[in-house]
């Protein structure tokens, strides 16, 4: 491979971890043909369940995939992904509502049923491995802080004019940013409870 090629991210990111599986295999007895044998395998399973996920994933609608109403009238489409209208937050203050935060989802919003939801704590560095239920947390001490998110990828489709080339993913503009005032419980009460081993 050319030195040039590494300057792609994705080229990148896939030599090192074609040079980190090779090591391992190495470091751990297991041979190339075994290890071909084994990736092939893998790749047929992965594929069956890309195609199966696909499939259901096709059936439903992008819509469904969100859980709250993105109005055209707020919300730029990209499918599974809605970015708001920038336009919408004029003389709206600093603060974003929840109806107008954009969305940035890779899978479908999980839908939980807060009575069967569990939150386990375990691990070698956990001294009291515990489980809480959701009503359990809700009832832990909460604090609210003013914080803003961004996708990373906001503003993407100016790269274009920018540098002459076209960005990958969806086309954000300027809306997939936001602050709100986030409420919840923080880590560390969850952790005190469990207790964390000194080392």
């Amino acid at each position: 491979m050319r030195e040039e090629d590494l300057r792609d991210e994705r080229v990148y990111r896939l030599a090192r971890a074609d040079e980190w599986v090779w090591a391992r295999a190495r470091t751990m007895g297991v041979s190339r043909r075994r290890l071909l044998q084994l990736l092939a395998a893998g790749a047929v399973a992965v594929g069956a369940g890309r195609l199966s996920r696909g499939r259901r994933a096709a059936a439903a609608p992008a819509d469904e995939l969100i859980v709250k109403p993105t109005s055209p009238e707020f919300f730029i489409d990209f499918g599974s992904n809605k970015e708001m209208r920038w336009e919408v937050m004029y003389n709206r203050g600093y603060v974003v509502p929840n109806e107008l935060f954009f969305v940035r989802d890779h899978s479908r919003t999980p839908r939980v049923d807060p009575g069967a939801w569990r939150l386990r704590v375990e691990g070698t560095g956990v001294a009291r491995p515990q489980e809480f239920a959701y009503d359990e947390i809700v009832q832990m001490p909460s604090v609210s802080v003013l914080r803003f998110v961004e996708c990373a990828g906001n503003g993407r489709s100016f790269y274009e004019a920018a540098y002459g080339k076209r960005a990958q993913g969806g086309q954000w503009k300027l809306g997939a940013i936001g602050v709100a005032e986030w409420t919840g419980v923080p880590l560390r009460e969850v952790l005190n409870r469990a207790g964390l081993k000194p080392s």
